[in-house]
Formats: C-alpha cells, sequence, structure tokens
C-alpha cells in the first residue's frame, strides 16, 4: 500500500475513521475528506484533511480540482460518507429527503465523475463504494436508506463497465 494515496470521503468518524486508520497502517497516503475534522482521532503524517461539504456541488468540483493539483499522486477512492435515517417515509420533510439522497448517492457520484478524468490520465485508479445489504433487499422503514443503497449498487456496477 506504499504506493497507494487515496481519497476517504467521510474520513473523521465511524467506518470512514476506521478505513482511513486501516489504510494509514497499511503505509498508504490519505485524503480525508469530512465536513468537521474535530471528531478525528487521528494524527499520522501521511493524513491530510480537507473540510468538504459534499453536498455544496457547486464547489465539490473546484474543491475537487484543487485537491488533485496539491496532491497528484492520488490513485484511489473509498466513498464512504453517508449516514442513515430511519422511518416511515412520510415522517421526512421533502428537504429531509433531498439532503438524505444527495449525501447518501449523488455526492457519490460527482465525487467519482470529479476524479475520473485524472484516473484516466494516470491509466489507473482504484474506486470503492461502501454499500449496504440494504442495497439487495427493502426494509421496513427503510425507504430513503434502501433507496440510496440500491442506486450506490446500481451506479457502481454500471460504472464498473464503463471504466
Amino acid at each position: 500500500m506504499k504506493d497507494k494515496c487515496i481519497i476517504v470521503t467521510g474520513s473523521s468518524s465511524g467506518i470512514g475513521q476506521s478505513i482511513t486508520s486501516k489504510l494509514l497502517s497499511l503505509g498508504a497516503k490519505v485524503i480525508g475528506l469530512a465536513r468537521d475534522h474535530n471528531k478525528s482521532k487521528i494524527v499520522n503524517k501521511n493524513y491530510k484533511t480537507f473540510k468538504v461539504d459534499l453536498n455544496d456541488f457547486d464547489n465539490l468540483d473546484k474543491i475537487l480540482k484543487n485537491i488533485l493539483r496539491e496532491n497528484n499522486e492520488i490513485n484511489g477512492l473509498v466513498s464512504n460518507a453517508g449516514y442513515g435515517e430511519f422511518g416511515s417515509l412520510e415522517n421526512f420533510s421533502i428537504d429531509e429527503i433531498e439532503k438524505f439522497i444527495s449525501v447518501n448517492l449523488t455526492s457519490h457520484i460527482v465525487v467519482t465523475k470529479c476524479l475520473l478524468s485524472h484516473f484516466r490520465k494516470i491509466g489507473s485508479g482504484d474506486i470503492i463504494y461502501m454499500g449496504s445489504e440494504a442495497g439487495l433487499l427493502g426494509a421496513k422503514n427503510g425507504s430513503l436508506y434502501c433507496s440510496a443503497k440500491f442506486g450506490l449498487r446500481g451506479f457502481s456496477q454500471s460504472i464498473s463497465k464503463d471504466v
């Protein structure tokens, strides 16, 4: 892993923090993207953090281009950012639905779009999407979560055929 430089979205907590720690322990360099890095307990010279709101699509492309310009060695992505919301659909506002789908599905698509030309230019790039078994089978009170995970599963299958 010493030749790897990997972007991890949602690197500051939960699964993203665990993935980041593991990659660093294996010798990879990690570029961590999150809204708030204050939660993270990771201190490592090979860990660079960038404050990024993955819902801010107007600036996301610019931010990622700057990150790539400063870190041209990036050759991987662990697209992990997201959160769970469960309950009856009618209890969610339209704004809550939009934000949920934006973070849990659309942001993965946009980040991938932004990195694909870089990966093509360097001739390689590994992409891992953090999914869930909720992307295989719908569940009670899981209309939003399952929708996003089904979408992410379909996207990842399609993009793997494209690249």
